[in-house]
């Protein structure tokens, strides 16, 4: 059976996940699929040869990001790690000593004490975070708290590109194909407009706002579900499946106006035709883009 889910807080009205453990979940995959590809936490054109450096993690849900860093970089480099929410911080008993975990609006001012604070500033998929298609403001607060020459890492998904594969034509992917058209209809409802996460656009912006752009990955290693290691596929499209699956119920559970003429009876057909397709080896595919920006003296 598949039922809404019931919304977090009242602040979550316009967070199109839960901060459940489920999603907990899709974000501990994530960030496994994400660095077994891309090889890296830290883009390799990034320095980290300082003994002493400062590096904040915006949006960091769980910390999984932060604290896999942490064992990989000297305990003498001072990790932070920000989020709108708590929920899904771990105990402190898992958080090593160089670790701190806190929260604020990350759209909205930043704290004092965090302006030109850090030597590296770390962003992920904030795709359904910025409203408008207009990534500006978030990305002037995040260059404000980076020290003179400090790098910023911005990794994004890109769904302009946002497609069902099929391993052959005769199978079908028509329901994988309803899901993909029933979210991007969700989101640009919600006014999550996509042109800003097109291919090149994301450094364009950076430039915009003189940062030196010193990295622009974006399709040369996403291009298609056969870039992927073998071990890497399934759990792609696993993951996606789970996003889309928490995004549209949870739309559901809030009464979103995103999700007003589609009702959990029929969502829940479309995405069990799709689990089906999956199983039969259809694939979930969206590019992934890492754009490393450096601020000026």
């Amino acid at each position: 059976m598949i039922d809404p889910i019931t919304p977090t807080t009242s602040k979550d009205a316009d967070y199109i996940f839960t901060r459940s453990h489920r999603d907990s979940g899709r974000l501990h995959m994530q960030h496994w699929i994400l660095k077994e590809h891309l090889g890296y936490l830290l883009h390799p054109c990034i320095p980290r040869d300082a003994a002493d450096y400062h590096v904040a993690d915006i949006g960091t849900g769980n910390a999984c990001w932060l604290l896999d860093l942490a064992s990989s970089v000297p305990t003498s480099w001072t990790l932070s790690g920000f989020d709108l929410s708590s929920q899904q911080f771990p105990h402190a008993v898992n958080i090593p000593g160089n670790v701190t975990l806190g929260t604020f609006d990350a759209l909205g001012s930043v704290p004092q004490d965090l302006r030109g604070k850090f030597d590296i500033v770390h962003i992920r998929a904030f795709a359904a975070i910025v409203k408008g298609g207009d990534p500006g403001p978030l990305l002037r607060n995040l260059i404000s708290m980076l020290k003179p020459r400090g790098y910023l890492q911005w990794d994004e998904v890109d769904p302009n590109n946002f497609t069902a594969h099929a391993p052959t034509p005769e199978v079908s992917k028509i329901h994988a194909d309803r899901i993909i058209e029933v979210y991007l209809k969700c989101a640009s409802r919600l006014s999550i407009l996509l042109p800003w996460m097109a291919p090149g656009a994301m450094a364009q912006i950076f430039r915009k706002h003189d940062l030196e752009v010193v990295n622009d990955i974006t399709r040369d290693r996403w291009t298609s579900p056969s870039d992927l290691k073998p071990v890497l596929r399934k759990a792609y499209t696993d993951n996606w499946m789970m996003a889309l699956e928490e995004t549209v119920l949870n739309m559901m559970g809030k009464g979103s106006q995103a999700t007003a003429d589609l009702s959990v009876e029929d969502f829940g057909k479309i995405f069990d035709g799709t689990a089906k397709e999956t199983s039969e080896g259809v694939e979930l595919w969206i590019d992934i883009q890492v754009v490393v920006g450096r601020k000026a003296d």
